[in-house]
């Protein structure tokens, strides 16, 4: 094994290592709080309950690691801006100047992008939806979420909106780096629109609700992808 190729794996190792140690911190600093913590991603759900609503554990020991479950999900969304640093001095020295800058600000942007994605489940999609769900909720029906369910079902929207919001980064990224033209984004507007509730069926709970409220984003940021590659200056 030459020298270039351990200096590379140490690196990568180096830098890995801040990741898992930044990750820990967050982990240990959130964990006192994870049951207000619990309760702050719940809150969408609660004051949609009719009287006061509660939810219930089927077992023994999910009171006990649904909280910490979400604090683990919550101290891996707070490290993301801390692992793209470290991947982007990772990879920084092996591109040009040229490259470093756009590749610096698409970083930058996905994760920004990411974010949105995830406040805007979370203040729009989640209240929206929770209403409509609750009111079609049939009369001789008690509505009682199990507190994994519910966590799982918030989880698996949140990163579906998180990556949903990168439609933009990416078709940009396409365009400007040469490998699709944006004629064919154009073309193929109508298959890409059916791939894209496809797309939001697979990541979404297998309802229709969820499935239209996470599609008709993914076809406004597409369009918004178009805009950004066709008109925003190289």
């Amino acid at each position: 094994m030459n020298l270039s190729l351990l200096n590379y794996l140490s690196e990568c190792r180096r830098r890995l290592l801040y990741c898992v140690a930044v990750f820990s911190v967050i982990f240990f600093v959130l964990f006192p709080f994870s049951n207000t913590l619990y309760h702050s991603v719940a809150r969408p759900l609660l004051a949609c309950l009719p009287n006061e609503g509660r939810f219930i554990a089927t077992a023994v020991t999910t009171p006990l690691w649904v909280p910490v479950k979400w604090v683990l999900a919550l101290s891996l969304m707070l490290s993301i801006p801390f692992i793209i640093s470290q991947f982007w001095l990772f990879i920084a020295p092996a591109l040009y100047k040229r490259e470093r800058s756009w590749f610096l600000i698409l970083l930058l942007l996905s994760s920004l992008l990411f974010y949105l994605g995830m406040l805007f489940a979370y203040t729009v999609v989640f209240p929206l939806f929770f209403q409509l769900s609750v009111y079609s909720t049939p009369s001789q029906v008690t509505l009682l979420p199990e507190i994994n369910h519910y966590l799982d079902f918030v989880l698996q929207w949140l990163f579906a909106f998180g990556m949903a919001f990168e439609v933009p980064i990416v078709i940009f990224g396409l365009v400007r780096s040469g490998l699709v033209d944006i004629q064919y984004f154009i073309q193929q507007r109508r298959i890409l629109i059916v791939l894209f509730f496809i797309l939001a069926m697979l990541l979404t709970p297998p309802d229709v609700m969820s499935q239209i409220f996470l599609a008709i984003p993914l076809c406004l940021l597409f369009e918004l992808g178009i805009l950004l590659a066709k008109y925003l200056p190289v």
